[in-house]
């Protein structure tokens, strides 16, 4: 069995389904929750079954400490940006690329990388920490939520975005990060 995470650090995709699925509020109890300040601004709705708009509001779960918000300074995404390969660069969003700036400056050790983004794993093997890269839908089951959700919110997508991620890292030769020193 999985270790359960202490931390779950997501993108808008895995906030988005999170909310559209109903397992906000129980992987904000479940787990510590850091947001990229990116993406608190990016997750702004979802559509509901019926296609209406719904409104999502960070600002309250930030403000009563329930998410904390990260933010990366513009020197920080170019380190990271800079371990990564040209073609996996574009790839990855200003959103993903700050929550793997925190992997990077951080412990990744016990933190959960909940992303629907391809790039952002295939990023998570390059730079090291491919054990971080986690499904939404295992997340949410580790909290007692059991909904179906898309295929990219699951392991398989997870998996798979790995094996691509491995070769991508064989195929070029990338200066890995320092080593930092671990947080607890």
């Amino acid at each position: 069995m999985a270790v359960k995470p202490r931390l779950v650090l997501v993108d808008a995709g895995a906030v988005i389904h999170a909310h559209r699925c109903g397992g906000w509020a129980q992987l904000c109890s479940a787990y510590e929750v850091v947001v990229p300040s990116i993406v608190a601004g990016e997750a702004s709705f979802y559509l509901d079954d019926e296609r209406k708009r719904v409104p999502i509001d960070m600002e309250p779960d930030i403000a009563l400490g329930r998410v904390v918000s990260y933010v990366a300074s513009v020197a920080d995404f170019k380190g990271t940006s800079a371990f990564l390969p040209p073609q996996l660069r574009n790839r990855v969003h200003a959103g993903e690329l700050e929550a793997l700036t925190y992997l990077r400056l951080g412990n990744a050790h016990g933190i959960a990388f909940l992303t629907a983004d391809g790039g952002a794993i295939e990023a998570t093997v390059v730079l090291g920490f491919s054990e971080s890269a986690m499904s939404l839908q295992r997340a949410l089951q580790m909290c007692g939520v059991t909904k179906v959700l898309p295929y990219e919110h699951t392991e398989a997508f997870v998996s798979e975005a790995k094996r691509r991620g491995g070769t991508t890292l064989a195929q070029f030769a990338v200066p890995k990060p320092p080593e930092k020193k671990r947080r607890d």
